[in-house]
């Protein structure tokens, strides 16, 4: 698997999973998903004066399917 086709798959891993699990909807949305490392993602959303941060840590299989090894939840106040 290419990188970019990688990237994709592992943008809709961490978006299928905030879809999920992440239950306030209100503020901006979604801003950003970045790669911070090899394997740690970071998904922002924008909130009420803070933004949460879901830091996602993604193990890729020999064949390249991504897998989330786990998930952190931090907040910035701004």
């Amino acid at each position: 698997m290419d990188a970019v086709s990688q990237s994709i798959c592992i943008y809709r891993l961490i978006l299928d999973d905030i879809d999920a699990k992440v239950t306030m909807r209100g503020g901006g949305g979604l801003t950003a998903i970045t790669q911070t490392t090899d394997d740690i993602f970071e998904a922002r959303i924008a909130q009420e004066g803070h933004e949460d941060i879901r830091t996602y840590q993604i193990e890729l299989s020999e064949s390249g399917a991504p897998k989330i090894l786990s998930v952190k939840e931090s907040t910035k106040s701004y």
